[in-house]
């Protein structure tokens, strides 16, 4: 029924004025973002452009899906932090660094030399890997969050782990 243009232009139109896209929240999420990144990616050397209201601004806007992106981009350098990974709901963690660095390789950035993601020499491999465990898994973060009790800073996480597999 809806068209690939149509599933385009309603992702584009939930881009955020800082640039990414969240799923509750009015300022970028690295989560989020980097998956629909990922969902934008084979499309970003597209010149088509879209007319369509962007909800944030409030205003009609023409993008290219590559413009959509390259904002996003910027943002995302921006947030990432001094040791190379990212904090999503408060949170540093794994999972929201694997998400940006898939999102860099489908869109062909190398996530290991592009010094928009090297912050204090530290790349996002190098994010990534501060939450593997002594058993070879990965934690999901190195502090104990209540609210998420299966993510225990000693003890690896599946949803990490596999996360983490899949981007290397």
């Amino acid at each position: 029924y809806y068209t690939r243009d149509d599933i385009i232009r309603e992702i584009l139109k939930l881009q955020l004025t800082d640039g990414g896209f969240s799923f509750y929240q009015d300022k970028t999420d690295p989560d989020m973002t980097g998956m629909t990144l990922q969902a934008l990616a084979p499309y970003y050397n597209s010149e088509q452009e879209y007319t369509y209201e962007w909800k944030a601004a409030k205003k009609t806007v023409t993008k290219t899906v590559r413009q959509v992106v390259d904002e996003s981009l910027a943002t995302l350098s921006e947030l990432q932090l001094s040791e190379g990974d990212y904090e999503s709901w408060r949170t540093k963690n794994a999972e929201s660094t694997v998400q940006v660095l898939v999102a860099l390789t489908a869109l062909g950035i190398d996530p290991l030399h592009d010094s928009r993601f090297i912050k204090d020499g530290h790349s996002l491999l190098d994010g990534i890997m501060k939450y593997q465990n002594d058993d070879g898994g990965f934690i999901h973060s190195e502090e104990y969050n209540p609210n998420n009790p299966t993510s225990l800073p000693d003890k690896s996480n599946t949803m990490a782990s596999e996360q983490v597999l899949y981007a290397l």
